[in-house]
């Protein structure tokens, strides 16, 4: 928990204090444990809270060094000049010299704008700045190998964070207002910036062999930039005083004392004059925020024991199949005694009771969703029918049955595997005679509130000899070319990585032992929000092909060898039209693609599934011709390409986006070939021990 600094007005923040509260909000991860020296970054604009979080970083810095024990901080700060006034660009200037002057590494990052646009007079000025200058810090950071970012906010921020959304109607969870640690925002689709990179930040920090002998075959991302906020519960009045007590300088922006700028202004104006009732004042509103922010973690406690237990039962080489985004998950019976088991009381109250089951069910869907959804948000809102349909109990029973086998929500379509176990609850709305028990109060009501004394119930007990396993499969929602088109891009020689150190994860695309480190790879590429691929652009210097027939996946050497040249590729989903000239254009058996298609994305779930076309945007589908371009040459997920991807010397990368499903930050897959299961906490404290 963070600690709440409250010291007096005439005090500073003292060395310790920052230095326990940086280390409950940051600590190494990935790669980085284990190291003695860590570099952070500074988000620094050159006002008085930046510059005491600059001060302070300093100072601890400089007493680490003069100890010569525990770990030693490097601080790198960046200034971002907005561009969008005058005098911005002095301004970050003379921030340079005050945290050169504090012998802290400093930069200033340019905010480019479209010619001729006028920032300040664009609509949601703010929203779009605030976008350009956390990208614009992600991608500072990712060039200086920096994974972590400290931001300034401190309690006035957060009063006013949290008054802000109390008078947009937030409630609930958007009440915990600015958060201690998290993912850098508005950086999606930034390989090595947005939970991505771990893998090849490894391989550069030690080396492809140590690394591939931890990884299974096939691989899902992690890693990229954190923000944490150390100075969250220290007030401002405090940080200015830090600021005088060391001599350091600040700039003052004057626009944030007028009132009718901004909505946070006009806040800022209230709060500081106390001119609000006594309830909507700072000492309230941290409490507010504080408060639900505790609720909040026991809640995502809760959902990650029930995860970590459902996917255990589903068996882990079964739960999440990073080839396709298929998920298997075996939910509890009953989702009130599983919440009040856990929380070792159970509610006199039905009421409270089905409303902590219906929260709780709508977390675990979230969570679910977002797994394997190529959507970054799905409201709490769009979950009611979906809450009935997993969980029957919390159905009203004075309302139409919505309890459905298979539905689609927040882009994923789910389907229960034992459609039959269903039935049982159909009728009980429909009045069928069932095997049955005469519920107590307690349980028999609908989550309105209406108790219904002669309800009957199936028999979800343990001592029960109803059998009901509550299994789902999750997979991507098919295509719309009305609602959700299938996504597609195209790769070219512009979008050449200078820096790309090749560490393909899958044995169908492991370049030869003399091709490491060499060639011309293309940028990482986010394909429908769910797959990071990235391409060889050129001829390997000595081209190989792979024999799909041989279950080693030796390398057979080509004869001829022209010389390199730079290809294009598109990247679009599969389409049925697509499945017989591929099978044709394989000269291999057919089971070299059956067998994973079966494994991984049987049914439908191969149309949601990327496949890469040599050439640029081509719609059309099912090319007979292998040598002409719009012909398939591969899918890249489960391994398999065509011969003319072997003429064409074609080698990719391809790996799922971060998926996080409570078990160790990322959803951990079974190796098939050792039985361990692995996840990337896991292997990178093996490498590192």
């Amino acid at each position: 928990m963070l600690t709440q600094a409250r010291l007096a007005k005439d005090q500073f923040v003292k060395l310790s204090d920052f230095t326990k509260a940086l280390f409950e909000v940051w600590s190494p991860r990935g790669c980085d444990i284990g190291n003695r020296q860590q570099t952070l970054g500074l988000a620094v604009s050159g006002g008085v809270d930046s510059m005491a979080l600059a001060t302070l970083c300093r100072q601890m810095r400089k007493k680490q060094r003069e100890d010569g024990t525990g770990l030693i901080f490097k601080f790198r700060a960046f200034i971002v000049d907005h561009k969008a006034r005058d005098g911005s660009t002095d301004e970050a200037a003379l921030t340079r010299q005050r945290l050169q002057a504090l012998g802290m590494d400093a930069h200033v990052l340019d905010v480019v704008w479209p010619d001729g646009t006028h920032p300040l007079a664009l609509p949601n000025f703010e929203t779009r700045a605030r976008r350009r200058r956390y990208q614009v810090l992600g991608t500072a950071c990712r060039s200086f190998g920096i994974r972590s970012l400290l931001l300034a906010h401190h309690e006035d921020d957060q009063a006013e964070t949290v008054f802000m959304r109390l008078s947009q109607g937030h409630r609930g969870p958007g009440l915990q207002a600015i958060n201690t640690s998290g993912g850098i925002p508005e950086c999606n689709g930034m390989y090595g910036v947005h939970q991505s990179g771990e893998l090849e930040l490894m391989h550069r920090r030690l080396g492809a062999k140590r690394v591939r002998k931890a990884l299974p075959d096939h691989e899902k991302e992690d890693g990229g930039v954190t923000i944490h906020r150390p100075i969250l519960g220290f007030d401002k009045s405090i940080l200015e005083a830090t600021c005088q007590h060391y001599g350091t300088e600040w700039t003052e922006d004057l626009t944030n004392r007028i009132p009718t700028m901004t909505s946070r202004n006009t806040i800022r104006y209230l709060l500081e004059g106390d001119k609000v009732p006594l309830g909507l004042r700072k000492p309230r509103l941290l409490a507010l925020a504080e408060n639900m922010r505790r609720k909040e973690s026991v809640w995502e406690q809760y959902v990650s024991n029930i995860l970590m237990t459902c996917l255990n039962v589903s068996n882990l080489h079964r739960s999440f199949d990073p080839r396709s985004g298929r998920l298997i998950v075996r939910l509890p019976n009953n989702l009130i005694e599983s919440y009040e088991s856990w929380a070792g009381k159970k509610d006199s109250d039905p009421d409270v009771a089905i409303s902590n089951a219906r929260h709780a069910a709508s977390k675990l869907i979230q969570r679910l969703i977002l797994a394997v959804s190529p959507i970054e948000k799905v409201p709490e809102s769009t979950l009611q029918s979906s809450i009935e349909s997993i969980f029957p109990e919390l159905m009203d029973l004075a309302s139409i049955p919505r309890c459905l086998d298979k539905f689609t929500v927040g882009g994923v379509q789910f389907t229960r595997t034992n459609p039959s176990e269903t039935q049982r609850y159909r009728d009980l709305t429909r009045g069928t005679p069932l095997p049955q028990t005469r519920a107590p109060k307690a349980v028999a009501y609908s989550h309105r509130g209406t108790v219904d004394p002669n309800a009957v119930i199936p028999t979800t007990s343990k001592s029960s000899d109803i059998s009901y396993a509550n299994e789902w499969e999750l997979v991507r929602q098919p295509y719309s070319k009305a609602t959700d088109p299938a996504p597609s891009f195209t790769i070219s020689p512009q979008d050449i990585d200078p820096d790309a150190i090749p560490f393909p994860t899958s044995p169908f695309a492991k370049p030869s032992t003399d091709q490491q480190g060499h060639g011309t790879w293309s940028k990482f590429h986010l394909w429908d929000n769910r797959f990071w691929i990235r391409i060889r652009l050129d001829y390997p210097i000595s081209r190989h092909s792979h024999d799909h027939t041989n279950s080693s996946h030796t390398p057979a050497p080509i004869t001829s060898a022209p010389p390199p040249k730079l290809s294009t590729f598109t990247i679009r989903a599969f389409h049925p039209s697509d499945l017989k000239p591929f099978l044709a254009s394989l000269n291999a058996p057919p089971t070299i693609f059956s067998r994973p298609r079966k494994e991984a994305a049987p049914g439908k779930i191969m149309e949601t599934l990327p496949v890469i076309v040599h050439g640029a945007n081509h719609e059309e589908h099912g090319n007979g011709d292998e040598d002409q371009e719009g012909q398939v040459l591969a899918v890249p997920t489960l391994g398999v390409m065509a011969s003319a991807a072997r003429r064409e010397g074609l080698t990719w990368e391809v790996r799922y986006r971060r998926v996080d499903l409570g078990i160790g930050g990322m959803a951990r897959e079974r190796d098939r070939g050792s039985g361990k299961a692995r996840g990337s906490v896991d292997y990178i404290r093996r490498l590192l021990v």
